[in-house]
């Protein structure tokens, strides 16, 4: 699963059309017609559609961790609890160079 079913996971979810997303991400609503196909989306229309709802990038672009994984059950921290889940979609969302701090970090304690 990718952006194509992470996309129309987003409108099921949040019971908003394509034409609504398209206003959310400043984008034409060909753009999103493209998104479900398969099309790149632009960085810029990533960072607002994430903003918006409050998302990361992972939940829109990942095969494995995406909004559509989520919803089917077939997310591998499923079992974790609110915190948990937080904490790691916060460490997904860091750069590489954080998340090697970060590691450090909690591996000293």
């Amino acid at each position: 699963m990718g952006l194509p079913e992470n996309i129309d996971a987003l409108l099921v979810k949040f019971e908003i059309t394509a034409e609504q997303l398209a206003r959310v991400a400043d984008v034409n609503p060909s753009s999103v017609a493209r998104w479900r196909k398969n099309s790149q989306m632009r960085k810029s229309s990533l960072e607002r559609i994430c903003d918006f709802f409050g998302l990361t990038e992972d939940d829109l672009l990942s095969t494995e961790n995406g909004l559509a994984a989520k919803e089917h059950g077939r997310v591998p921290d499923a079992g974790l609890s609110e915190d948990e889940r937080e904490l790691l979609s916060l460490f997904r969302s860091m750069g590489d160079e954080k998340k090697l701090a970060l590691l450090s970090v909690a591996r000293a304690m």
